[in-house]
């Protein structure tokens, strides 16, 4: 049974592949290198620190951060001449954890050599992934492990991403109550339409990025979580201290698509 449910879903992994939006992607190809993604979560012009450094919002709301987490998935490198070559789906998946240090770092191991001059990816997990056996579903996607926190068993779903805050009044509480909290997911449903917060995310480097076998390059990436309340639509803590999967998640899933950008490059 396993072995029907590899070939049935390799066949719709390729027909995902082939269906994508850009009609130029292609497949990797030839030798292969190694690229990493460093990512640096912020709030505004301030480092991320967890539970200690107060900020504000746009409604002059103060706030802490308890929990920073984000999927991005499905990550393409685009050629200079703008055709995308897409990692390897199976190794195109990873959990950030502003918690977790070593969650910081994504290594892209199947990455054709060559010159890049952006990249593009999913903030979030995709409708095949999100509805594949849970046999299939391991690594960063395990939700009986590394992913456990970041997924909704009663919608069976992955939540994309999720920002929790203290007042700061609660500073120094051992069980301090997180009165703002915002899980934002929603892959559009599998049998019956739903909400989809799936948002693609595309960044220039600054400069071109050389990718060979010999040496490993870098790309750092800033994710500034202040994007997540105050984008295009900012959210007022009294008015939305708690978003799931509600038709407003569609709002801030609007403002965390902007929340990347892309510091620096290393090759």
């Amino acid at each position: 049974m396993k072995i029907q449910y590899i070939i049935f879903y390799s066949i719709i992994a390729l027909g995902f592949s082939s269906c994508k939006d850009d009609p130029q992607a292609i497949q990797p190809i030839g030798k292969l290198a190694t690229v990493q993604l460093v990512f640096d979560n912020v709030v505004g012009d301030k480092d991320l620190l967890l539970d200690s450094t107060e900020y504000v919002n746009l409604f002059e709301q103060a706030f802490t951060v308890a929990k920073f987490n984000y999927f991005i998935s499905n990550i393409e490198l685009k050629m200079k001449d703008g055709t995308y070559v897409p990692v390897l789906q199976d190794s195109s998946y990873f959990l950030v954890k502003e918690k977790d240090p070593s969650s910081l770092i994504a290594n892209l191991n199947w990455v054709n050599e060559g010159e890049y001059a952006g990249i593009r990816f999913m903030i979030g997990v995709d409708s095949l992934r999100n509805t594949m056996p849970l046999d299939f579903r391991t690594g960063m996607l395990d939700i009986g492990g590394f992913a456990s926190d970041m997924y909704w068993t009663w919608n069976q779903g992955y939540i994309f991403m999720k920002l929790e805050c203290h007042k700061p009044q609660s500073k120094g509480d051992p069980n301090p109550a997180i009165p703002y909290v915002y899980h934002i997911g929603g892959f559009g449903g599998m049998n019956t339409p739903t909400i989809n917060n799936i948002k693609i995310v595309n960044l220039d480097f600054p400069s071109t990025l050389i990718a060979t076998q010999a040496t490993k390059a870098k790309v750092f990436i800033k994710a500034n979580a202040l994007q997540v309340l105050s984008g295009e639509n900012p959210v007022d803590f009294e008015q939305y201290p708690t978003v799931m999967l509600t038709t407003y998640s569609k709002n801030i899933a609007d403002n965390y698509s902007t929340m990347f950008t892309i510091n620096s490059i290393q090759n």
